[in-house]
């Protein structure tokens, strides 16, 4: 192969802001399901 894949090219900062929000909204999700499951309004084990 000639050159090869060295590096990508950079994002545009629109594709960095909406993955920022994403990673965001994913992380606030498991924040949620851990408070969620620490409290015990979601069962883990049915004792």
């Amino acid at each position: 192969m000639e050159g090869g894949h060295k590096y990508d090219a950079p994002e545009p900062p629109e594709d960095t802001k909406s993955k920022g929000i994403s990673y965001a909204v994913l992380g606030g999700l498991v924040v949620l399901l851990m408070v969620l499951v620490a409290t015990g309004v979601v069962p883990i084990f049915d004792t």
